[in-house]
């Protein structure tokens, strides 16, 4: 019977921030220190649609006529995505929503002008989840939007910028998990 350890056992919350974006190729932090220098908060997040990490699996099934099973399962392809819905109003959400550069706030005020044309924004995604001594994280050096959500503007409900990231490959890898325990 395999050891069995409560303390393995993680919640999904952020204490803290918890999901920042960066330029592309922006160095994750090391061990349980928290990112900075050029990793920007998009903010919070929506309680109702939390981020979510995902892998897109495709397979090709190699079979023969004398027998009825598979003989062997290739890879095709792993993609892996981060998505969640952003509530807050700032310039590195917005920018991230848009699939802009994020803009020069002046202020508290900033613009961005609207592209139907050029090539997405590349950047770095970094989520962190923290429950009492355990920290995960996961890290995309190279991360493209994928997908941007309806937003609706509903009276009494906060407004969310739903938005899904697709890792890039990066020399075989498109990004890094790590479980860290935190030093008490």
């Amino acid at each position: 019977m395999p050891d069995l350890d409560p303390a393995n056992i993680v919640v999904g919350i952020s204490d803290g921030p918890g999901l920042w974006v960066g330029a592309a190729d922006t160095v994750a932090p090391v061990g349980e220190a928290n990112p900075g220098g050029s990793w920007i908060s998009v903010g919070y997040i929506s309680d109702d649609e939390t981020p979510t990490v995902s892998q897109d699996i495709s397979t090709e099934d190699i079979t023969a006529w004398q027998t009825q099973g598979v003989l062997r399962r290739v890879l095709n392809s792993r993609i892996f995505s981060l998505a969640f819905t952003m509530i807050e109003v700032n310039k590195s959400a917005m920018g991230l929503w848009f699939d802009q550069a994020t803009p020069t706030e002046t202020e508290g005020d900033f613009s961005i002008t609207l592209s139907s044309t050029g090539a997405q924004n590349e950047r770095a995604a970094l989520l962190q989840i923290q429950d009492g001594d355990q920290m995960l994280r996961f890290w995309f050096p190279r991360a493209v939007l994928t997908e941007a959500g309806d937003v609706s503007f509903e009276k009494g409900t906060p407004t969310g910028y739903p938005v899904k990231l697709t890792a890039l490959d990066v020399n075989g890898s498109p990004g890094v998990f790590e479980r860290i325990t935190i030093a008490a």
